[in-house]
């Protein structure tokens, strides 16, 4: 968790979703924002401070932010605003951290807006697991890998030839050393991420039975979701009935989720309702 104090509801929900369905025997938040950081993200509730206490296993581990990789300065896209300039240098510092990380540790690499729906032992067999993510591309935000796997030292020493400018270098070397060394990766269709990019509307909009026995962890397109209609808070979760609200609810609320009728859910996400019909016309 880099260079931001708020945690939101939804990084609060992929933590519980670790705890409690991937049932991890540890679990860290790597995070350069010193041990106390609560965050409460224009919510009421400080959602780590909540999670600390509701997960006894939690971990949270101080790193330092990286500046270069291998000599190569990160950029600091100077054309770009201020907050998209700090959420671009969070994702790359993050890509470098989450192989020098898996490196030392080895396990189970969670972006902060995935969730784990059940746990992912078959997956610790193998030296590198990761979920496909189009033709070019193989996805990093869900990665299962021993600290020995010959694949992630292979990943981590493309970064010498890393380009800062490249939003994308990541998912790209990855395919790029499966397409080379198909023998040091397991590749997944949709155990680890589904729906992939860019059919993000068949989660947002629509449904699908995300409680099937293959499906082990997703990808929660927050951001998309937000973009187009508002955030996900305690206070509408329970009006969103499509997959991504199947899969939220069914971690906060434990099998119980409030009622919510036609009437609340358009007074509460009408932009979605309105999207929402049109998308199951």
């Amino acid at each position: 968790w880099l260079n931001k104090p708020d945690f939101p509801f939804i990084s609060y929900l992929a933590l519980i979703s670790a705890y409690k369905n991937l049932k991890a025997d540890v679990i860290y938040v790597h995070t350069n924002m010193g041990q106390n950081f609560t965050g409460n993200h224009g919510d009421s509730v400080a959602w780590f401070s909540r999670a600390r206490r509701e997960i006894p296993n939690l971990i949270v581990r101080e790193i330092v932010a990286p500046s270069h990789v291998f000599n190569i300065a990160l950029s600091d896209w100077p054309q770009l605003s201020e907050n998209e300039r700090r959420r671009r240098k969070a994702s790359i510092q993050s890509d470098i951290l989450r192989v020098q990380i898996l490196l030392e540790f080895g396990g189970v690499y969670l972006d902060a807006d995935a969730v784990g729906l059940q746990p992912l032992d078959d997956f610790r067999r193998r030296y590198y697991t990761a979920n496909t993510e189009s033709r070019d591309f193989i996805g990093s935000g869900i990665i299962v890998a021993s600290k020995d796997s010959k694949f992630l030292q292979m990943l981590y020493d493309s970064f010498h030839a890393y380009n800062p400018d490249d939003y994308s270098f990541i998912l790209r070397m990855q395919r790029y050393i499966a397409n080379i060394c198909p023998q040091l990766i397991h590749i997944e269709e949709d155990a680890l991420i589904y729906p992939i990019w860019p059919n993000t509307d068949l989660q947002i909009l629509g449904n699908y039975n995300w409680n099937h026995s293959r499906f082990c962890t997703t990808h929660i397109w927050i951001r998309e979701f937000e973009k187009r209609f508002q955030p996900i808070t305690t206070h509408n979760l329970h009006c969103i009935d499509s997959a991504i609200g199947e899969i939220l609810q069914s971690i906060y609320f434990n099998g119980s989720v409030p009622h919510c009728s036609d009437e609340e859910r358009r007074e509460v996400l009408p932009k979605f309702v309105d999207a929402r019909d049109k998308y199951m016309q």
